[in-house]
């Protein structure tokens, strides 16, 4: 059997990252409240039909992830000191369950029962641009990562949330991410954070077995339960990804960028955003086993996430370089399937960027 073809130009180094484990129920960021001592408040501005944002993080600048109005109730979970010298609280709406971050003087805070805090040394996160540098030869128009109309979030399930929660991911892990997310397998392009922002519509093209078709079914539910902001769904017609099941001897038919030497291959593109808007798959459905391809269909469309390289880490990875038929996710691979679809995991980030965020948490 011949193994994936390896394109290596140098081991890679990773990064010791020094991560605080000590853990505080409903910590977020800044300073921590307790589950015990989440505070009701209530929304308040002078103007009473005026919109007051909820935003992904504690600045002005921050895109809105919903709004309330004056006299809405929230519970207070969080809060920080922003940049602009306001006090922050992270809060959620009583009625829909939405979190986000409300500027302090819109916030009318009742009596606590208790007033124990932690203190994190967590600094907010001050707005960039995320913007890389632009891959060659595909579609580049422009487009946000965050959809900034906040009333669309009322219209779908509310998967955005404002932050990662702190120490729940191990330095071994946000080292491992870093390997795998950063740049691609097969491309010159840069080490940039590279991920969708919209649902994927998957149309399935050639001869799958029905073997192929379960596997490629239970991998969409598992991705599903571990991402949020979109979601994977099988369709007919208007899609941005394709499944092809062919002969090894047609993918380059299928996939112009097709590399010798692979069962199976994905193909993604991105715009100037570094946003990925449409991926092409290659499943073998002759020279392989069932085991093996139904390992291909889940490592391809998992890489076409955004997670694209390979790693000589971990056997029991799906990112695992040398051949290998494993057909489920280690637990590192969930936390780096995690990881990415983080909201504060952008388009276009840099090596750098990633680990002063993780710092930060």
């Amino acid at each position: 059997m011949k193994i994936k073809q390896i394109f290596v130009s140098g081991i890679r180094n990773t990064l010791a990252l020094s991560i605080a484990s000590t853990t505080i129920g409903g910590t977020i960021l800044g300073i921590a409240i307790s589950s015990s001592d989440a505070q009701t408040a209530v929304l308040n501005s002078k103007n009473p039909t005026s919109q007051i944002n909820l935003r992904l993080a504690p600045s002005t600048l921050s895109d809105a992830v919903d709004y309330g109005r004056s006299g809405d109730r929230v519970i207070i979970r969080n809060n920080t000191e922003g940049m602009d010298g306001f006090t922050w609280y992270y809060v959620k709406l009583q009625e829909t369950g939405i979190t986000g971050w409300v500027r302090g003087d819109l916030v009318a805070r009742g009596n606590r029962d208790k007033s124990v805090e932690h203190r994190s040394n967590i600094i907010p996160i001050p707005p960039e641009n995320y913007n890389g540098i632009n891959r060659q030869g595909i579609n580049t128009s422009s487009s946000r990562y965050i959809n900034p109309t906040v009333n669309s979030y009322r219209k779908e399930q509310n998967y955005q949330q404002a932050y990662i929660t702190p120490n729940i991911y191990t330095p071994e892990e946000i080292n491992y991410f870093l390997e795998i997310a950063l740049g691609a397998e097969f491309s010159a392009g840069s080490n940039l954070i590279r991920k969708w922002d919209r649902d994927l519509r998957i149309k399935i093209i050639g001869s799958p077995t029905p073997e192929d078709l379960n596997t490629l079914k239970s991998v969409i539910n598992e991705i599903n339960s571990l991402v949020s902001g979109i979601k994977l769904n099988i369709v007919d017609n208007k899609p941005n990804v394709k499944i092809h099941f062919v002969p090894v001897s047609q993918f380059r038919r299928y996939e112009p960028n097709y590399q010798p030497g692979n069962y199976g291959y994905a193909w993604t593109n991105w715009n100037q955003n570094n946003t990925i808007n449409s991926a092409n798959i290659l499943i073998a459905s002759a020279g392989v086993n069932q085991q093996e391809r139904s390992h291909l269909i889940r490592e391809e469309l998992t890489q076409s996430l955004g997670l694209l390289r390979d790693s000589y880490k971990y056997k029991n990875s799906i990112f695992y370089q040398p051949w290998t038929d494993t057909n489920r996710y280690s637990q590192i691979d969930k936390k780096v399937i995690q990881i990415l679809y983080q909201p504060q995991i952008r388009p276009g980030m840099t090596k750098s960027q990633v680990i002063n965020f993780f710092k930060r948490t």
